[in-house]
C-alpha cells in the first residue's frame, strides 16, 4: 500500500496559483492594453507624408490638412480621434480602439478611399512587450506561490 501525503497542501497551492495567475495575468493585460493605445496615440499624432486636402468647417471657411499616404498612420487633423483612444476592461478582456465611426474606415479604408491604419500596427509593434508582460505576470504568481509547494 502507498501512502501519499501533502495531498490538501498541493490543491491549495494549485488555487492559489491559479486565482493570483489569474490577477497578474488580467493587470498584465491592461499594461498591455495601455501600451497599445500610446502606441496608436503616437503614431496618429507624428506626421507622415502625403497629400494635402482642403478641409472645411462647419461654421464656415476652410483649411488645409496634410493627409497621409495611404498604409500609413492618419495624420491628426482635429485631434478627436486620437483624444478618442482608449483602453477599456471588461469581464472578457482589454479593448483598445475608438468610439468614432471614422476610425474603423482610417484603419480598413473603403472603396473611396485606401486604409490608413492605426491600431493594428500599434498593436504588432508592441506584441513582443504584451508577451513579456504575460511571461512576467506567470512569473509573478509562481514566485508568490514556491513557498507553498
Amino acid at each position: 500500500m502507498i501512502t501519499v501525503t501533502g495531498i490538501e497542501q498541493l490543491n491549495a497551492t494549485l488555487k492559489a496559483l491559479e486565482r493570483d495567475a489569474g490577477r497578474h495575468s488580467k493587470s498584465a493585460y491592461v499594461a498591455g492594453g495601455k501600451l497599445v493605445e500610446g502606441e496608436a496615440k503616437r503614431s496618429i499624432q507624428e506626421r507622415s507624408p502625403g497629400n494635402n486636402v482642403t478641409r472645411y468647417r462647419s461654421g464656415g471657411g476652410s483649411y488645409q490638412h496634410q493627409a497621409s499616404s495611404p498604409n500609413e498612420a492618419p495624420n491628426t487633423d482635429t485631434g478627436r480621434l486620437v483624444s478618442s483612444i482608449n483602453t477599456e476592461i471588461t469581464d472578457d478582456g482589454v479593448y483598445v480602439g475608438t468610439s468614432l465611426e471614422y476610425g474603423k474606415y482610417l484603419e480598413v479604408g473603403t472603396k473611396d478611399m485606401k486604409e490608413r491604419p492605426w491600431l493594428i500596427p500599434a498593436l504588432n509593434k508592441k506584441s513582443d512587450d504584451i508577451i513579456k508582460l504575460q511571461i512576467n505576470a506567470v512569473n509573478k504568481s509562481i514566485l508568490e506561490n514556491e513557498h507553498n509547494v
